[in-house]
């Protein structure tokens, strides 16, 4: 997820999302958290958000971090499924 400069009251939430190989950037060397609050200066909301294969430390607090695609808890990935099982933590 690449930003664009982001006017007060930006929110991201509760969404499930791949970190991929950069994550969220801002630049070529500001990503994740960085990347937030650069983009954001007037401040923003990004809570509540899955986010596979991305490191707590990198990301503001309450967010989660899933290991795999398998841990979210798609109903079935081989079918592309995407719907959460009601087991899914998410």
């Amino acid at each position: 997820m690449h930003l664009l400069d982001l006017g007060q009251g930006y929110r991201v939430e509760n969404n499930l999302l791949q970190h991929n190989q950069q994550g969220i950037s801002w630049s070529e060397s500001l990503f994740d958290i960085d990347a937030l609050n650069a983009a954001a200066p007037l401040g923003y909301t990004f809570r509540g958000n899955a986010i596979q294969g991305g490191t707590a430390a990198r990301f503001p607090t309450g967010n989660f971090f899933p290991a795999t695609l398998n841990d979210i808890g798609y109903a079935d990935l081989t079918l592309r499924d995407l719907r959460l099982k009601p087991s899914s933590p998410y």
